[in-house]
């Protein structure tokens, strides 16, 4: 939307008043050559305009006139005489009578301009409205089918801190649709994952040529690991335990050894269910041991507000920030040492 600003007594700024006036210069012209008016006394002629515009039907007010709309009385016949002048005085008054034709189609030049005028601002109007409304959120047509490639947005996935991570990712090709989710495939690890339209966004019909260059840019993307399963658990020499960790799309080769407290983090429910099929009680211990930690951690975490004369302990703890003493050369710590004699 674009905003201008009018200028008091600067009405040639704005482009609409700049076309109406225009118009009245048109009529002024007119009824001035038709009277024999001196363009000096031009301005007595406003009256008479105004009110052949507040008082002449209008198709838009259903053959009403404007002062019969706004006042709810009937119109009356547009004045029939202009005063010349300040002093109300017979021999200032000119008598016009009924109008020429050409002082009428001049006025209705100005009354169909003013009407554009109105259309256009009315139409800008309503372009707007639909604009605010399309770009409002709710229900979007599904342009893509299967076979297609798309974007996926993973707004909702865990982003391991990483702000510049991109949100749109992919592409991945649709291999199936349901009522309210499409199947999608990933191009690398062939991986697939159900996902609402409202995650999608079209990027290539089926005819796509996926190339090697676009296959790097894609593994070149931070590709979110999802734990599949867990497979064995060890002992670490810091007295912890690791997790072997089976990841969803990848081979059993690149399985990987993981912090029993990482996992905890991420996956509690999983790695809970793993803990009681383990049959390990030093291990579910561990495991009990990191929920109560977790637990205090989040107890302090609601009670103590942080502010900006906080700072965070090396062991996680809120410490009261002490400030530091100022340095003092070697005259002030003479002096400060006089001071203690």
């Amino acid at each position: 939307m674009t905003q201008s600003f009018t200028l008091a007594y600067c009405p040639w700024i704005n482009g609409s008043v700049e076309r109406l006036n225009r118009d009245i210069l048109q009529v002024l012209r007119v009824i001035l050559l038709e009277y024999k008016v001196e363009q000096d006394n031009w301005a007595a002629l406003l009256p008479l305009i105004q009110a052949n515009l507040n008082h002449s039907p209008v198709a838009s007010l259903a053959n009403h006139a404007p002062a019969e709309v706004f006042l709810g009385v009937k119109a009356k016949t547009p004045l029939q005489k202009i005063l010349i002048g300040s002093d109300a005085i017979a021999a200032n008054v000119v008598t016009t009578g009924d109008f020429s034709p050409g002082v009428r189609e001049a006025v209705c030049n100005l009354r169909a301009s003013l009407d554009g005028m109105h259309r256009e601002v009315v139409t800008a109007k309503e372009k707007q409205t639909k604009r605010n409304q399309s770009n409002q959120r709710g229900a979007r047509s599904v342009n893509f089918h299967v076979g297609d490639y798309v974007l996926w947005s993973r707004v909702d996935a865990k982003k391991q801190g990483n702000k510049l991570s991109v949100t749109w990712v992919g592409p991945y090709r649709v291999i199936g649709a349901n009522a309210n989710s499409f199947e999608i495939k990933h191009l690398i690890t062939a991986t697939t994952k159900f996902a609402h339209a409202s995650r999608l966004k079209m990027y290539a019909d089926q005819s796509l040529d996926v190339n090697e260059e676009m296959l790097a840019h894609i593994a070149n993307q931070d590709i979110y690991l999802t734990v599949e399963a867990f497979t064995q658990h060890r002992k670490h020499a810091t007295h912890t335990y690791e997790i072997l960790v089976r990841w969803e799309g990848l081979e059993a080769i690149e399985d990987s050894w993981e912090p029993v407290t990482t996992m905890y983090d991420d996956v509690p429910i999983k790695l809970q269910d793993y803990v009681d099929s383990a049959a390990d009680d030093e291990l579910r211990q561990f495991v009990i041991q990191l929920r109560s930690h977790s637990q205090g951690r989040k107890r302090t975490e609601s009670t103590v507000q942080p502010t900006p004369s906080h700072r965070r302990g090396k062991r996680g703890g809120d410490v009261a920030a002490q400030p530091k003493p100022p340095k003092l050369n070697r005259r002030q710590r003479r002096a400060k040492g006089n001071t203690k004699k």
